[in-house]
């Protein structure tokens, strides 16, 4: 199934050019696995940017959106399924913004 992503932000900044795309994924697909799949493709820099390296999980700096739905510090929403979903936007924020 394909899944439009949007990218806003400082991830934006990581990828350059790239503003969208529409990503190819399997039916059972999770909000989770897609960053990954995402990571696997933009490399060191997204995925340091997006997953905690030592827990393997979505950093609290990214925020997704799922057709209109926030998923924020949800671990239960990172494995919601993309099935029958249009549309994910990614953003992040800086790392010491939480921190303020």
């Amino acid at each position: 199934m394909e899944i439009k992503v949007n990218y806003v932000g400082i991830i934006r900044s990581i990828l350059g050019k790239i503003k969208g795309e529409v990503v190819e994924v399997a039916e059972g697909t999770t909000v989770k696995q897609l960053v990954e799949k995402l990571a696997e493709k933009y490399g060191e820099a997204f995925k340091n940017h997006c997953i905690e390296k030592e827990w393997g999980r979505i950093r609290n700096n990214v925020f997704v959106e799922v057709d209109g739905e926030q998923v924020l510090f949800s671990p239960e929403k990172y494995e919601m399924a993309l099935k029958g979903k249009k549309e994910v936007v990614i953003t992040t924020i800086p790392d010491n913004f939480l921190a303020a």
